[in-house]
C-alpha cells in the first residue's frame, strides 16, 4: 500500500503547486506529460474515446487541454482502484 502512495504523491504535489486543486487554469499536453512523468504519446493514447481510463480533456479548437483538478482526480480515482484490486 506504501509503496502506491510513493509513487503518485510526487505527481499529486507538483500539480498542487502549479495549479490549486480547484483551478480553472488549462494544462497543454506536454505539461501533464512532464507532471505525470510521462511520454506525450501516452497521454494522446489515453485521451482516445475508446480508452478505457480516459484521460479527462477538453478541446480547444484542434488542441487537447486539462484542467488540472481534473488530473489530481483521475490520479486518485486511478489510486483507489489500485488499492481495491489489492
Amino acid at each position: 500500500m506504501g509503496a502506491n502512495k510513493q509513487n503518485y504523491e510526487p505527481v499529486v504535489s507538483d500539480i498542487r503547486e502549479q495549479a490549486p486543486f480547484g483551478s480553472e487554469e488549462l494544462l497543454t499536453v506536454h505539461e501533464v506529460a512532464d507532471l505525470l512523468r510521462v511520454p506525450v504519446s501516452w497521454v494522446y493514447d489515453h485521451t482516445r474515446s475508446d480508452y478505457r481510463d480516459r484521460l479527462p480533456c477538453v478541446k480547444v479548437g484542434k488542441y487537447l487541454r486539462f484542467f488540472a483538478a481534473d488530473i489530481l482526480d483521475y490520479l486518485q480515482s486511478m489510486r483507489g482502484r489500485r488499492l481495491r484490486r489489492r
